[in-house]
């Protein structure tokens, strides 16, 4: 023990100078009220409507010392029974049973949740050293839940500090950007309080032993605690690492990244990873990382923007903590490497680990290629690997490296046969096994969604500046006769008339009444939209209606870490252009309305993809989809000049409805085809 904690034991709860109350308004309940208690006590008992693991994320640090210190935790919550839980114990089937599968359930449901390892691992290693004990309580009659919440703190003087009030032991309870929560605080050896922290021991002993009124109390399941403990750590390794603040192993993976792994080094460590978001591909490099790191010499990651070269350093941090790496970032505002021989040294070989992480913009540079030292010795990993295939960072290419590792959920470039084949050959082709989209919802990697379409007109003035430039788009392709490829004016063209679409004037309203008719406070919703006047006309119809809206893009006026930590904490509207496609992650998100149409599969895939993540009580997406409805046209015996708007929405459109839960959607799209007389086979 520390002498500093040894100090605070020896003087127990008393020593603090508690407050009568506490709340989020203007608490940091961790730091103001849960760490001193804990930090002064020997036993912690809890009866609380709702606990989830993310609570460790916050608490981490001060229950590993409570753990390592022979702290004991007795946990009295609700199991999360759902409706047909309910149906089942009607039907008579076995409670315990019941809460097993709840049990079972709200597990996977965590741990499809990347970010939430370290806390079931700590939650892991307090059932695992018998810190914490859990039982469920349930009501005997009728549909509500056990929803008390009432906690007890004890000292080695037994002096008892207990607290009631409305705080779940939930991150959402306890962060300050949470809820907003309050409890009062009671404390034994004041004489006004002591009736009231009696009268809480006295409960909590009721209710724990199953003595009270109207409730049944039943213990974790062992199949549940088979389960979590599979996430246990060493205890030194594992409490130690989480009281100093850092996490205790590397995370185990899934079968598919087990085998897409393999696959990779039987393939002479190359090849690219077709996993899809949600797939955990930032997680399966990472391994691939450590094995290379112990095994051969340093690694080179190379990533799409500012922001994943965060995140990525983030996750190395955590994924390669045990190696204590010397990371070195370049790019997004880290020079260091470009005055000196830092970025040779750190990516010459040697038995040391070394990791550098490096946006693409930099790393495709003269300067960087001139200083980087390729070589047998060192791995590659490109994250969104497509974006290496186009000319402006083909150069990152020629580096020299014995291992590569692409990532990409779509690594086809769609239009570019060149780009492409350059990344194919580069990287040694895609690895066995892909991991689509459906896979992952298949798995459990990304939530189930219904989707749902919504048809928009062109203006008179949109059809017929459309119907001017595929007049102009088919007399260029006419000037290129036979030969392959497009003139830079055909590609204007193209783009030009793509534009009317996307930008169609009827989809802001449009977006607005969606949001308008199903968004409910707290939710987390996102707007896809093409440029900024189109985020700016969403915004301004949504504040008319009094709705919690945010702009989210490159080129945003004020700070927007502090817009998406607001929205991530609070929810709201967030309207974004095509900045979110690739990398942010947002698991809180639950509805999406797609009013930036794309032909682009995998601008399709990303923009789903965001809305799918998993996150803790999300067990449903929605994806609201704008369709410009081809207009009218009388013309006989020749296509039509809007036949190419009726191939592409109904393209995308197809490929969002297939893996969707909603199978009226896939009807209406068929009907669609018979209406704009387009083959449903052909989609």
């Amino acid at each position: 023990m520390e002498a500093a904690e040894a100090v605070i034991l020896s003087a127990g709860l008393p020593s603090y100078e508690w407050a009568p109350r506490y709340s989020t308004s203007r608490d940091d309940l961790i730091a103001a009220f849960y760490k001193p208690a804990i930090d002064r006590s020997i036993g912690y008992d809890r009866a609380v409507g709702f606990f989830r693991s993310s609570f460790f994320s916050i608490a981490g640090a001060p229950t590993a010392s409570f753990a390592l210190r022979g702290g004991r935790v007795r946990l009295l919550c609700s199991p999360d029974l759902t409706e047909e839980d309910a149906a089942a114990i009607k039907r008579g089937i076995d409670m315990q049973e019941v809460i097993d599968e709840a049990a079972r359930r709200e597990l996977d449901r965590v741990l499809a949740f990347p970010l939430a390892r370290p806390a079931v691992e700590l939650l892991a290693a307090l059932v695992a050293e018998r810190v914490l004990d859990i039982r469920f309580g349930v009501r005997r009659e009728g549909p509500g839940i056990f929803h008390d919440k009432v906690g007890i703190f004890r000292d080695a003087e037994k002096n008892r500090l207990s607290f009631s009030g409305s705080v779940n032991e939930t991150w959402q309870g306890w962060h300050p950007l949470g809820n907003h929560e309050s409890f009062e605080v009671f404390q034994s050896w004041v004489t006004a309080d002591s009736e009231r922290v009696s009268d809480h021991v006295a409960y909590f002993d009721r209710l724990w032993s199953g003595n009270a009124d109207g409730l049944e109390v039943y213990e974790a399941p062992r199949a549940f605690r088979d389960q979590l403990l599979r996430f246990a750590p060493p205890r030194e390794e594992g409490l130690r690492s989480m009281v100093a603040g850092k996490t205790p192993r590397p995370r185990s993976l899934f079968d598919h990244q087990l085998v897409g792994i393999e696959n990779w080094k039987a393939s002479g460590y190359r090849g690219i990873l077709q996993h899809a978001t949600g797939s955990g591909k930032t997680l399966t490099a990472l391994h691939a990382a450590r094995d290379w790191l112990t095994e051969f010499g340093p690694v080179l990651i190379v990533v799409p923007s500012t922001l994943l070269l965060q995140q990525w350093y983030a996750e190395a941090e955590r994924e390669l903590a045990f190696l204590e790496p010397s990371v070195l970032l370049v790019g997004g505002g880290h020079d260091e490497w470009r005055n000196s021989s830092l970025l040779r040294v750190h990516t010459e070989p040697g038995d040391d680990a070394r990791v550098t992480i490096a946006t693409v913009q930099t790393a495709s540079t003269d300067k960087f290629m001139e200083l980087v030292r390729g070589g047998d010795h060192l791995l590659l990993i490109a994250d969104e690997v497509h974006r290496l295939g186009s000319e402006k960072f083909r150069n990152v290419l020629t580096l020299q490296s014995g291992g590569r590792l692409g990532l990409s959920a779509t690594p086809i470039r769609v239009g570019d046969e060149q780009g492409t084949a350059a990344v194919l050959e580069y990287f040694g082709g895609v690895i066995d096994p892909a991991f689509s989209l459906h896979d992952a919802i298949a798995a459990g990697r990304l939530c189930p969604y219904e989707y749902y379409v919504h048809l928009v007109d062109l203006t008179e003035h949109e059809a017929r500046e459309y119907r001017d430039l595929t007049t102009k788009i088919g007399q260029a392709m006419g000037t290129l006769g036979g030969e392959s490829g497009s003139s830079g004016y055909l590609e204007f063209l193209l783009i030009q008339r793509a534009r009317i679409v996307k930008q169609a004037a009827a989809k802001a309203p449009a977006a607005a009444e969606i949001v308008e008719h199903d968004f409910r406070d707290g939710e987390h919703w996102l707007v896809y939209c093409d440029n900024q006047h189109q985020v700016r006309d969403v915004i301004a119809l949504l504040r008319d209606k009094a709705i919690d809206a945010f702009e989210y893009h490159s080129e945003m006026q004020g700070d927007r870490e502090a817009t998406m930590s607001h929205f991530r904490a609070f929810g709201g509207v967030l309207v974004a252009i095509r900045c979110l496609d690739e990398g942010v992650d947002l698991p809180e998100v639950s509805h999406a309305v797609i009013a930036a149409s794309s032909k682009n599969e995998r601008e399709f895939i990303q923009r789903r993809g965001r809305v799918l993540r998993a996150s803790p009580g999300k067990r449903l997406a929605v994806v609201h989809d704008l369709l410009v409805r081809p207009p009218h046209d009388d013309s006989e015996g020749e296509r039509s000049p809007f036949t190419a708007i009726a191939e592409a929405e109904l393209g995308r459109a197809a490929a969002f409805a297939r893996d969707a839960v909603n199978l009226a959607t896939r009807n209406q799209l068929v009907g669609l085809c018979i209406d704009w007389d387009i083959d449903p086979d052909g989609l």
